[in-house]
């Protein structure tokens, strides 16, 4: 939940003592070289920043940006979300996790970060967005894979997005 995420922020600012916004730039997207993973888009983000098509009479018709565009000076970086990135960006947190938290020979997020992280947590229980939906720690499953995510491996291996939009991998465990 976004209170749960946001103690979490929390407790990082207050064990690091620094802003939560600074840690994952400094410790992941940096050593990742990803260019376009902020919390903070620039003008040139948001002109690149994904534009919505709705079905209008059996044509796509642009439905613009109906998504949460971030207000100017707004400081709001939580784990929960408010994240702008690329799916090059992204490709390499995903190949990351799948070679357990290395990256270019550097451990950046330790093996047992990663596993637990990556770990079924929520168990038997109805969650997410399709059955049989699962939960690890910020990744999500499917146990078994079935509608949307019928083309996954089980366990948790991706993420959903606004929208609809999805990044799926194989699972650090596979």
């Amino acid at each position: 939940s976004k209170s749960e995420s946001s103690t979490m922020c929390l407790v990082a600012e207050i064990v690091s003592d620094k802003p939560y916004e600074y840690l994952p730039d400094q410790h992941l997207y940096q050593p990742l070289r990803n260019k376009d993973t902020t919390f903070y888009p620039t003008k040139e983000h948001l002109n690149r920043l994904s534009q919505l098509y709705e079905l209008k009479d059996d044509k796509q018709d642009y439905a613009g940006f109906q998504l949460l565009v971030p207000v100017k000076w707004a400081r709001h970086p939580i784990p929960a979300g408010c994240l702008y990135s690329t799916g090059s960006d992204l490709a390499k947190l995903y190949q990351m996790m799948l070679q357990k938290g290395k990256w270019a020979g550097k451990q950046l997020v330790s093996e047992k970060a990663v596993a637990q992280m990556t770990a079924v947590q929520t168990g038997d229980l109805t969650c997410g967005f399709t059955p049989g939906m699962s939960f690890g720690y910020g990744w999500a499953g499917a146990q078994p894979p079935e509608g949307v995510t019928a083309l996954v491996s089980p366990g948790p291996c991706g993420h959903g997005g606004a929208w609809g939009r999805q990044g799926w991998g194989a699972s650090p465990h596979r």
